[in-house]
């Protein structure tokens, strides 16, 4: 609901043509909406998770719902973790493949313009 009133109000407005106000008019509009679209679903699915797992340890304290065998949860647990730390590894060595292919050193790396022309 949030990123479907958010984005395309985003496009709309980088629409518009340069004018005296906005020299190089107003193309980047539609990031800063996109950022504000995910700031809020974050938080809105942040807030509503931190609730609901309350929610959960309010109800198995009353013994309402008592916590069952929780081994296959961790099972989970340390497969993604294992999924995710695979993941960094290969992107890393691909980023260090990168970089020294093109002669840099991470103190360069910060004076990259990573500027969208638009």
């Amino acid at each position: 609901m949030v990123n479907g009133i958010l984005i395309p109000y985003g496009m709309k407005k980088s629409d518009k043509k340069a004018d005296r106000k906005h020299p190089f008019g107003y193309g980047k509009e539609l990031y800063f909406w996109t950022l504000v679209a995910s700031m809020l679903i974050f938080a809105i699915c942040g807030e509503m998770s931190v609730s609901h797992g309350y929610e959960a340890l309010v109800e198995s304290a009353a013994g309402d719902h008592p916590f069952g065998d929780l081994t296959l949860n961790y099972v989970v647990l340390i497969i993604a973790m294992a999924i995710e730390g695979s993941s960094l590894a290969i992107a890393t060595k691909q980023f260090n493949a990168a970089r020294r292919e093109k002669n840099m050193n991470p103190m360069e790396l910060k004076n990259v313009d990573t500027a969208i022309s638009g």
